[in-house]
């Protein structure tokens, strides 16, 4: 026992080349190690020393916990059978911290929250918030032509179900006119394949690499049997198809493909109007959307009404 009477009598030792390997102050009740202030109950102060405190053994578990009132309430620790290290509260939580606020948590379901303290369900294990726009960052350190930056989906362990695939199309450390496509994949019978790619010219191209026809290579469908595209919408609604040149105004609609479910009637518009339509009963209307009458199945109608 040291100064079992309890005076103020600090207590030191000294090594080989540290005056302050272990000190003890008895007014402050603080221990430091390379300090002869501890600033706190256990101080360490290693200068300029690696591995500043170790924990060795030979057992299965080795760490630390923090305790309240008998209770653990935190603890790290090394699982040498698993070889694995664990790092929990008594809570579930797990909080990262930098200047003095919450920056990151794992919360008690698994999931790893980024900017904010609450989950929005226990099935979404990676949650980011940001107060004004929220960004996630991938990057390849290899800058040269031909690179992935691959974010994959996988319905079962180890098996990608689907990904999206950023590609370099040129080394993006020496071109002044870089350039980069991107890509989707999903898995057909066993087959991860490119279904639609958005390539370095903003065009969209699905189920084909190459574009169409350079006056309507915007939007490119492929596909080595049946093609086409499909409008859908409500039984007394309009499927369209707008041709404009504007962004207001008559010029949104200057012309139309238009089909009326409400009358099952395919309508034609140019200029911002109606020029002919085939009604449900397969007559052709020019100048006119309505049958006037005596059985012509082509009726045509001039601006006089003649």
């Amino acid at each position: 026992t040291v100064n079992e009477d309890g005076a103020d009598v600090d207590f030191r030792v000294e090594g080989d080349t540290d005056a302050n390997l272990l000190f003890v102050d008895a007014s402050a009740d603080k221990v430091g190690i390379g300090t002869s202030s501890p600033s706190s109950l256990f101080n360490v102060d290693a200068g300029s020393a690696n591995n500043q405190i170790e924990i060795d053994g030979t057992g299965r578990y080795r760490g630390f916990e923090i305790h309240e009132g008998g209770t653990r309430k935190a603890y790290f620790q090394h699982d040498a059978t698993d070889n694995k290290a664990m790092l929990n509260t008594a809570e579930g939580i797990l909080a990262f911290a930098s200047g003095d606020t919450e920056r990151m948590r794992l919360d008690s379901s698994g999931n790893l929250l980024i900017g904010s303290t609450s989950s929005i369900g226990a099935n979404y294990k990676l949650q980011a918030y940001h107060a004004t726009d929220c960004r996630m960052y991938l990057a390849n350190t290899t800058a040269a032509s031909s690179q992935d930056v691959n974010l994959q989906f996988a319905p079962a362990n180890s098996v990608t179900g689907a990904s999206i695939t950023c590609t370099s199309e040129e080394d993006f450390s020496t071109s002044a006119n870089r350039t980069a496509r991107l890509t989707f994949q999903t898995r057909k019978d066993g087959t991860l394949a490119e279904r639609m790619r958005i390539d370095s010219n903003g065009r969209l191209l699905i189920g084909t690499t190459t574009e169409g026809h350079s006056n309507a290579d915007d939007l490119t469908v492929n596909n080595s049997a049946n093609c086409g595209i499909t409008i859908r919408s409500g039984s007394s609604s309009d499927g369209n198809i707008f041709f404009s040149d504007d962004t207001s105004g008559n010029g949104e609609t200057r012309g139309v493909v238009k089909y009326k479910h409400a009358d099952d009637a395919l309508v034609f518009n140019s200029n911002g109007n109606e020029r002919f339509r085939l009604d449900s009963s397969g007559r052709f209307l020019l100048g006119v959307n309505s049958d006037i009458g005596y059985g012509f199945r082509s009726q045509l109608v001039g601006t006089d009404g003649n």
